[in-house]
């Protein structure tokens, strides 16, 4: 499980703004779409605030491991996969119609490239309708700035 610990910002409806510092693991999360940067070492994030933390709470913000590795798949190596596999198809097609593979073996990549990321998109929708991928407040660590108010996991 990846986890970060970062303070509750601001309340915005059931969400929470967290500012984190950024760590190596930032650069391979899922949500880094989600997180906007305020220097290179801190960033905020928008998460569920399920625990109903207050503004000023230390919290801890985590992703499953495994949610993490599916995401780095489908985001780094599928595109790649049906790229190569589309430059394919496109070859076999010219050379069934005898035709140079140049041409149609990069409009064949390039539409599978171009489908992938549109199908990777609509699943980023319902995977955010889900909340699956998405960090969550797993505890608060320092309620307001007191210290020790309890381990809400």
């Amino acid at each position: 499980m990846l986890r970060e610990e970062g303070v509750v910002e601001k309340l915005l409806h059931q969400k929470a703004r967290i500012r984190i510092k950024r760590s190596s693991a930032c650069a391979n999360c899922e949500s880094r779409g989600h997180c906007h940067t305020l220097n290179d070492r801190e960033a905020t994030l928008e998460v569920d605030n399920r625990l109903h933390a207050q503004v000023g709470d230390r919290v801890e913000v985590s992703m499953p491991t495994q949610a993490l590795i599916k995401v780095s798949l489908l985001v780094y190596i599928l595109p790649i996969v049906t790229l190569i596999f589309g430059a394919y198809a496109g070859q076999v097609w010219a050379q069934a119609h005898q035709m140079a593979p140049t041409i149609p073996s990069i409009v064949a990549g390039g539409s599978a490239l171009v489908l992938t990321f549109w199908a990777l998109k609509r699943l980023e929708r319902s995977a955010q309708e889900k909340n699956r991928y998405q960090p969550r407040i797993t505890r608060i660590i320092l309620s307001g700035g007191s210290p020790g108010t309890g381990d809400s996991k």
